[in-house]
């Protein structure tokens, strides 16, 4: 499993997960995972969904009814036989007798079939499990997950945990150097980072490897700006 650091995203998805996970809280369990991209919204939700013995799916585009009960029933271990009516029905019994939660990642591209939307609605009410939906928030001149979900009121209504995740703070990032670094990161170097990735999680990661690597290279357990020089920490387009 990949280090995860304990940032305030992963916090409140956790957070959300046990809310949903507690049958005593509430009936209804979905939850929206929404944020800009970078943003660890896949990895967090990996790490949560193996611990939970969750079904994975990743949306593509052109997805249908007919594709999310497929990908349940080989999630589940079954080949996709009879009508989607027929498959369904064996989701429902296969998800209720297991009880594991549903992760949805790129959710975004359910909306282009509504029947994708009811069809896990149809598993959540039936078999009684979360499920957990990951997608992009609203940006300037895209509308996000977070919105277009709205249209969609049986979903939105069961929607009980909105869990926004947004750009690395200062806490956020010494939390990272700390867990996936080798070396120890220091202050100054760490502001720079954190000023140039604009709080991307992706970017930061990234940058830690090329840290710990020059670090390596100078046979130091310690690193500064200074240090490290004028390298870029990751590859920025111009």
């Amino acid at each position: 499993m990949t280090k995860i650091a304990q940032t305030k995203n992963y916090s409140k998805l956790n957070d959300a997960y046990s809310k949903l996970s507690d049958k005593r809280e509430q009936d209804d369990s979905f939850c929206l995972v929404y944020g800009a991209p970078g943003l660890g919204k896949t990895l967090c939700s990996c790490n949560v969904l193996i611990r939970a013995n969750g079904i994975f799916l990743r949306a593509m585009p052109g997805w249908t009814q007919k594709a999310v009960v497929r990908k349940l029933l080989n999630e589940l271990g079954q080949d996709f036989r009879g009508t989607n009516a027929e498959g369904l029905e064996e989701v429902i019994r296969l998800v209720g007798e297991n009880q594991r939660p549903i992760f949805v990642d790129e959710a975004d591209f359910l909306f282009n079939d509504s029947r994708c939307l009811e069809t896990l609605r149809a598993v959540h009410d039936s078999a009684g499990v979360p499920v957990i939906l990951v997608g992009m928030t609203t940006l300037p001149g895209a509308q996000g997950i977070d919105r277009r979900i709205k249209r969609y009121p049986q979903i939105s209504s069961r929607i009980t945990q909105w869990c926004e995740f947004l750009p690395a703070d200062w806490q956020d990032i010494r939390a990272i150097a700390q867990t996936c670094c080798d070396v120890e990161v220091e202050d100054d170097l760490l502001e720079k980072l954190l000023l140039q990735s604009r709080g991307n999680f992706r970017l930061i990661r990234r940058a830690m490897v090329k840290i710990g690597r020059k670090a390596k290279l100078l046979r130091t357990q310690s690193i500064s700006s200074a240090q490290y020089g004028d390298d870029e920490l990751f590859f920025q387009a111009s």
